[in-house]
């Protein structure tokens, strides 16, 4: 089941760490912008971003990986709910994402 998670802005990547060393796989896209150095005027930086900043994807199975686990972890916010609950996110979207930004932070 895939969802979207809302996580802390600090320990983001000891949640994604974690979260791997409990069998859930997190993924968010990303992408590389070039950004003009203040030093030198024909010089770019290359800066990764997130497409949806402050959000990531994971792929879990709830039945083996309690939502009430997940939820221990000091940086995890909570999941996005629609009407007020857990839905997973339709698979051919987040597949369709993973296609077009295959890059990944872990």
């Amino acid at each position: 089941m895939r969802n979207i998670i809302q996580p802390a802005k600090k320990n983001r990547e000891s949640l994604f760490s974690w979260l791997n060393e409990q069998n859930v796989v997190p993924w968010t896209p990303l992408i590389t912008r070039k950004i003009r150095r203040a030093d030198s005027r024909c010089c770019y930086r290359e800066r990764i971003f997130a497409i949806f900043p402050g959000y990531f994807f994971i792929l879990a199975n709830f039945d083996i990986q309690p939502v009430s686990a997940l939820r221990r972890h000091s940086a995890f916010i909570d999941f996005v709910k629609f009407g007020g609950e857990i839905k997973p996110v339709n698979k051919d979207i987040v597949d369709g994402l993973m296609k077009i930004y295959p890059r990944t932070l872990c």
